[in-house]
């Protein structure tokens, strides 16, 4: 039992609190029209058998900063002035930051969970936080995982935004690019992540040894294409492509890390992920790259034999057993039960 200790003064108006409290202080985010809602039901039904919540600091294992810290826009004075609380009682503190930000977080004395980071420059504190979405098998597919069995010939699945598709799709998204820049608007993806998205993409459509299962899209959220916008239809498809697919495509989209890759691992499917310098949960103990396709986005060029490679190497038995594996994962590391419960080892030395 991991006893946490947080101080509700530190709360400021109109900002929820932070994901590991959701448990003992309520779910804070407001999902009505999300569909991922209900993605923390789970967790908060099943916390109290490995998490709580003291009200004396000193009995506390760890301290928690109780919001995201990408509300402060980098004024860190309020986390500053709590951690020197935790420091006098001799606690660390928790601090968790789910946001496309990559910049650096000056909190040398703090255990810091965030999103998107670089592996070649990430500080000894910093740690990875998945991107939660609902849990795509309990949502869409009843609980139940659907075994694939092996085919000859692998199937890859992609639905969502790319770059372009073709040269004449090119132009035209550079011409509305250009006309968004002018209106001050800013996009929801970097260019990095849905270009490297879209070379991958177009290599596979020309690809004689893999079968490809691919829904582009005209931008977030469907852009104008899809099913009338309609956001839980199109989630829906979205989840029914990856299901439909021996393997996935996973790469960075506007921050250094795919939420994608969750949703794939949720799904029991095995994700092609292209790594742009990342960090995993969990990597400390868990060699991620023996556990799905891993390919640098420096040799995406290869990424056909790659996946030829990879899916050749598994008999119909491992085949299914990696299906499966992907799902255990998810469930004991990657969903916010799994992650949490684990969060144990950052704090009590098991993870360095």
């Amino acid at each position: 039992m991991l006893k946490l200790y947080t101080d509700k003064t530190y709360l400021l108006p109109g900002i929820p609190h932070t994901i590991l409290l959701f448990p003992f202080m309520g779910n804070a985010l407001s999902d009505e029209d999300n569909p991922d809602k209900g993605r923390f039901e789970a967790f908060c039904g099943e916390a109290h058998d490995f998490l709580q919540l003291v009200e004396m600091p000193g009995e506390a294992d760890v301290f928690v900063f109780p919001f995201d810290i990408g509300y402060l826009k980098k004024n860190l004075a309020l986390v500053h002035s709590f951690q020197q609380v935790a420091h006098s009682y001799g606690k660390k503190l928790l601090v968790f930051y789910n946001n496309d930000d990559a910049d650096p977080i000056h909190l040398e004395h703090a255990i810091i969970f965030r999103t998107s980071f670089y592996k070649s420059s990430r500080y000894p504190n910093e740690y990875a936080l998945p991107g939660w979405s609902a849990d795509f098998l309990e949502s869409y597919a009843g609980g139940q995982l659907q075994d694939r069995p092996k085919e000859q010939k692998p199937t890859v699945g992609y639905c969502g935004y790319i770059d372009y598709t073709n040269p004449v799709s090119r132009i035209a998204k550079a011409v509305r690019r250009r006309l968004v820049k002018l209106q001050q608007k800013r996009g929801h993806e970097s260019e990095s992540g849905s270009a490297l998205r879209g070379k991958v993409i177009r290599l596979l459509k020309n690809a004689e040894s893999v079968n490809t299962n691919f829904i582009i899209r005209d931008g977030f959220w469907g852009g104008n294409s899809g099913s009338s916008g309609n956001k839980v239809a199109l989630r829906r498809e979205f989840a029914a492509n990856i299901l439909g697919s021996d393997y996935a495509l996973a790469a960075r989209g506007a921050g250094n890390f795919s939420y994608r890759l969750y949703e794939v691992v949720s799904c029991g499917r095995i994700p092609l992920f292209i790594n742009t310098d990342c960090v995993l949960p969990y990597e400390e103990v868990i060699d991620w790259k023996k556990k799905f396709i891993w390919i640098e986005d420096k040799q995406v060029d290869e990424v056909e034999s790659r996946i030829r490679a990879f899916h050749d190497s598994l008999d119909a038995s491992e085949y299914l057993y990696r299906q499966h594996e992907m799902r255990k994962l998810y469930e004991e590391w990657l969903s916010p039960s799994g992650f949490f419960k684990n969060i144990h080892r950052y704090i009590r030395g098991s993870i360095q």
